[in-house]
């Protein structure tokens, strides 16, 4: 019923508004004079006959009860309702208006001795919304004139039904094919990052952005508690924003029921997969209107991206941890079965990664670069042991020997897929800027990234750690040393990067814990 009403308020302000029907006005002008052309719609003609049964109708009244094709003045224009004639004028409305609705035909009436009109029920099928009504004609209208009359008015409700159709159908598809679009875009976004810490609040923004929201609270269900942990809390208008109880009831009130919550003033949705594991919350529209149908239905598309976005981060995350401990596991070995009486240090790992973030590389090479430092003491597998424990310089068959291990290792881990890139940096972080290194004579740019910033940290710890065989170099001297083989031995943008980095305090700190052992 409420759809109805709805409808027949927007065709009747539609057909108001119609510019053939002003031209239809224009016509009759033309032929009877000074023609009147107005609107009423079906409640108005109910109330005018109830009005006119009690006798009491107003000059106000009438402008109240009808729905006018020009202005509020318009009714004014008839001068029998500025005269006495007003209620003999509105009986005959009241009158005619009944009889129009039974017939659905087109009536013609007198509305005074020497005026006439005309009335229209606008109708079809089954529906009827008002009527269309042509009055002060100072000439009876021919039956020719009532047919024009009749063919004009349905050429144009039809017209204008059809324009708001097709008004109601842009309204309905528009918003979707922006959903689309949204979804396709939210997609592509959120699919780019595979860590939770980054994915969370990047969900939380897109949510603020496509939803116009001034607030977003995004919380996920803690796996060994069980309980529901705030992620991410963004409000647009403060740096810092506090979760409030209110908003914590909320989320836990859709989790237990699983069923999205809107309200005027925020929209809260489950983020489900098997089982409930968050939920998303949106508060306070920018424009200060009011969360819809159609904010749920981007919401709940955007929560189905969401939770399939942080499952698979949780599974990357437990790959990950679990290739981490591995890769700790085979280091610790390798370092048993080396018997090497030094080693990379935690420091020097500091070291690789400080120059690799100086070097802004991804978080992925990040993660290969801090495998493959942890792998260093891969290469000395099969190496004899009286060589790794040599106190003095190893001669040049014994150095010929250390030379071929790098590929033999390599082999030992090729089976362990993953950490393919991670082997491949340790493989090569003898080789030298200008080509003459070892095991594959690599130069340049040819020389894994993560390779060229190893070698530079590997020959930082040899120079300034203690040996048996000599002292250690001071580490203003190593810098030196380094800095002079920019180009030759060390690719110069990474030397450039380390330099840099060796003039911060905590890095200054980090260098002498590393001499000191």
């Amino acid at each position: 019923m409420e759809q109805e009403r709805i409808y027949q308020k927007q065709l009747l302000e539609r057909l108001s508004k119609s510019l053939d029907l002003q031209n239809e006005k224009e016509l009759f002008r033309s032929l009877f004079g000074n023609a009147l052309l107005w609107i009423v719609d079906k409640e108005s003609g109910l109330a005018l006959q109830t009005q006119n049964a009690k006798r009491k109708i107003g000059q106000k009244q009438i402008v109240e009860i009808c729905s006018l094709q020009e202005s509020a003045h318009c009714p004014s224009e008839c001068k029998f309702l500025r005269s006495s004639k007003k209620k003999e004028c509105l009986r005959c409305l009241s009158g005619i208006l009944k009889q129009a609705k039974n017939t659905k035909k087109v009536e013609k009436f007198v509305c005074s001795k020497n005026f006439f009109g005309l009335c229209f029920p606008l109708a079809q099928g089954d529906a009827f919304y008002g009527f269309l009504i042509l009055c002060n004609l100072k000439n009876s209208p021919s039956r020719e004139s009532q047919r024009l009359f009749e063919a004009l008015n349905e050429t144009i409700l039809e017209k204008v039904q059809k324009e708001l159709e097709l008004s109601k159908l842009y309204e309905t598809i528009r918003p979707r094919a922006i959903a689309l679009s949204t979804i396709h875009t939210i997609h592509r976004l959120i699919s780019s990052s595979l860590d939770l810490n980054e994915l969370i609040p990047r969900i939380a923004r897109l949510s603020l952005q496509v939803l116009r929201a001034k607030k977003c609270l995004i919380s996920l269900v803690d796996e060994k508690t069980k309980r529901l942990v705030p992620k991410a809390m963004i409000d647009i208008s403060k740096k810092k924003s506090r979760v409030s109880a209110f908003k914590k009831r909320i989320q836990k009130r859709v989790l237990r029921s699983g069923i999205t919550l809107l309200k005027k003033n925020y929209l809260s949705v489950p983020l489900i997969d098997e089982e409930p594991v968050g939920v998303i919350s949106v508060y306070a529209k920018m424009t200060n209107g009011e969360f819809n149908n159609f904010d749920r239905e981007i919401l709940t598309a955007l929560a189905e991206q969401a939770t399939g976005a942080i499952k698979n981060a949780k599974l990357y995350k437990e790959q990950e941890d679990m290739l981490s401990n591995t890769v700790k596991f085979v280091s610790t070995l390798l370092k048993l079965k080396s018997g090497a009486p030094y080693t990379h240090s935690k420091h020097v790992i500091d070291i690789i990664m400080g120059i690799a973030k100086e070097l802004h590389l991804s978080e992925e090479e990040l993660r290969n670069l801090r495998y493959a430092a942890m792998l260093h003491d891969a290469e000395k597998i099969g190496i004899p042991e009286e060589i790794l424990k040599k106190p003095t310089f190893l001669t040049e068959r014994e150095y010929n020997i250390v030379k071929k291990h790098p590929k033999k290792s390599a082999k030992i881990l090729k089976p362990m897929q993953r950490l393919k890139p991670a082997v491949g940096i340790m493989v090569h972080h003898h080789e030298k800027f200008d080509g003459s290194g070892y095991p594959d004579k690599l130069k340049g740019e040819a020389i894994p990234l993560g390779s060229r910033i190893m070698a530079v940290a590997d020959t930082l710890e040899a120079m300034i750690s203690r040996r048996p065989y000599r002292k250690s170099t001071p580490i203003a001297q190593a810098i030196q040393e380094l800095k002079s083989k920019s180009g030759t031995q060390f690719d110069p943008r990474v030397i450039k990067a380390f330099v840099k980095l060796a003039k911060r305090k905590s890095f200054k700190k980090l260098l002498k814990e590393l001499q000191n052992g």
